[in-house]
């Protein structure tokens, strides 16, 4: 809908990382940033579901999930989890945390499960990040 409407002035938005841009109006921003702050405020929540956030976004979950693919490129659930890794990625940098703290910082209680994703988003495990990155930090 908003996007054959062509109204409002286009703005760049990262479609899932910083490697794509999209071009969409300054109403799909403002969604976005709407759904990255509702998933900030609760990062660390592991009641946290999908759910939730298309109720704040006053919509259905099947409307969201569309709204979000044709956005984003990425489900609704794949674009939080790339959130909390990206999250979780800066936590393993400042190299206060043990890696199953941070899983749990992120709502992740299965730290198995947490390095599995986390492998998946950055090509290598939270400790094998960690070394690489933590030094560099600060």
């Amino acid at each position: 809908y908003y996007r054959n409407r062509g109204i409002g002035k286009s703005k760049t938005f990262l479609k899932g990382s910083e490697e794509t841009a999209k071009a969409v109006n300054v109403k799909e921003v403002a969604f976005i940033e709407a759904v990255n702050a509702f998933v900030e405020e609760h990062v660390g929540n592991n009641d946290f579901v999908i759910e939730d956030l298309a109720v704040e976004m006053g919509m259905s979950r099947t409307v969201f999930f569309k709204k979000m693919k044709g956005l984003t490129g990425l489900a609704p659930i794949e674009y939080v989890r790339d959130m909390l890794m990206r999250h979780a990625a800066d936590l393993l940098e400042s190299d206060d945390y043990s890696i199953k703290e941070v899983s749990y910082m992120v709502g992740m209680n299965d730290a198995k499960y947490f390095s599995k994703c986390f492998k998946k988003k950055f090509n290598m495990t939270p400790s094998e990040y960690r070394k690489k990155y933590a030094s560099m930090g600060t």
